[in-house]
């Protein structure tokens, strides 16, 4: 009986190396605006394109929203810095002792992060963040830039107003991120835009009161009643881009960086945009049936397909629509592999894109979907949208 005693005491203290109601965390300091510069330092030099495929935080899945609510938690790990999502639900911030069990520290983190992506997507950050002015000192890396249905990270911003935005996107997956400058939406509603953290002591705050709070860029446009045409949308968004670059710029975009932006902008939405084809199609074969409508949602592409369009027609604008210009700019792309030893090259989607030769519906084959082949329709398409 005494044996029996000891091994169960021996079992719980390896099970159990952390004092029960231990934190994820324990944080030694606040959130202010040196601590948000930290951020803002460290996501430019340290939130690369490949952080959750390397170190600590290799092999996490991520989509857009895991993305942006991640490289919050590190660093505020990282900085034994406070993180929290509500003012009343302990389970949402790092004094959490739901993991106590757990003592590797980063696995602990790790574990956490799970939880706390498990409950939050795009439409949450509207209650972590507020919306803050278009200017240089406002607009810093660690800022996010958030759209119906996706959102980003502002990882620099460039001397010529340019802004880089790096981010995961759907469905979840252990991946690369990509950067990107093109910021495809006007934020109509006060829930997107550019927006900060609310910090941890400030939550019982409203909005309004928070540190920097601007929502002028909600109203830098009259915008015309009713629905947009997609021309009219078009030349909102441009109108949108070109006045936040000119916020924000200390200097003029050339026309060789500005095409180089584009074309590098083109490369990796195709390359994105290619892996989230081939995982619907994966996806629509194993499950042998038409999909749900968030499964749909989570496959198809008519936004990010609208955000190459978009690359497509402001290279199709610098060149003056000299497409052998174009065709050289996009020989750097990494041409895209379909299956079945068929290959998309870059400029040839391009050309598909020009044409409306494409489809965003993931229950089409990979051929359908990059223009070599025609539709089937054996499933219902969905109104749903994407990045």
């Amino acid at each position: 009986m005494r044996i029996s005693s000891a091994l169960f005491v021996l079992a719980f203290v390896v099970f159990r190396t952390l004092p029960a109601g231990a934190s994820v965390w324990k944080a030694t300091g606040i959130w202010d605006e040196a601590a948000e510069s930290r951020y803002s330092a460290w996501i430019q030099s340290s939130f690369d394109e490949s952080f959750f495929l390397q170190g600590d935080w290799a092999g996490i899945e991520t989509d857009c929203a895991d993305a942006v609510y991640g490289s919050r938690i590190i660093f505020s790990y990282l900085e034994s810095l406070p993180f929290s999502l509500s003012a009343t639900d302990p389970k949402l911030q790092n004094s959490s002792s739901d993991f106590d069990t757990i003592a590797d520290p980063v696995a602990r983190v790790r574990a956490f992060m799970a939880y706390i992506n498990n409950r939050t997507w795009t439409g949450t950050l509207a209650k972590h963040t507020y919306p803050v002015s278009i200017s240089r000192k406002a607009i810093v890396p660690g800022v996010i830039w958030l759209k119906p249905g996706h959102v980003e990270t502002i990882r620099a911003v460039r001397d010529s107003g340019v802004i880089e935005l790096r981010g995961s996107w759907l469905p979840a997956a252990i991946r690369k991120m990509i950067t990107v400058t093109i910021l495809g939406n006007v934020p109509r509603k006060p829930v997107h835009g550019f927006r900060r953290w609310i910090w941890p002591q400030n939550f019982s705050k409203p909005l309004t009161e928070q540190l920097g709070y601007d929502d002028r860029q909600h109203s830098m446009f009259d915008l015309p009643n009713g629905k947009l045409t997609a021309l009219e949308n078009f030349y909102d968004v441009s109108n949108f881009e070109s006045a936040v670059q000119k916020a924000l710029s200390l200097k003029p975009e050339s026309l060789d960086d500005r095409a180089e932006r584009l074309g590098s902008d083109f490369c990796a939405l195709l390359k994105s945009r290619s892996q989230v084809v081939r995982a619907g199609y994966d996806y629509s074969v194993q499950a042998g049936r038409c999909m749900t409508e968030k499964e749909y949602f989570a496959f198809s592409t008519p936004s990010r397909d609208s955000n190459l369009r978009r690359v497509v027609i402001g290279l199709g604008l610098e060149f003056g629509n000299n497409l052998n210009r174009v065709r050289t700019l996009l020989s750097g792309c990494e041409p895209i592999s379909i299956g079945d030893n068929e290959i998309v090259e870059p400029y040839d989607f391009f050309r598909h894109l020009l044409t409306l030769d494409y489809s965003s519906n993931p229950h089409e084959k990979p051929a359908v979907r990059f223009g070599l082949a025609q539709p089937e329709r054996l499933c219902p398409t969905g109104d749903d949208d994407e990045f």
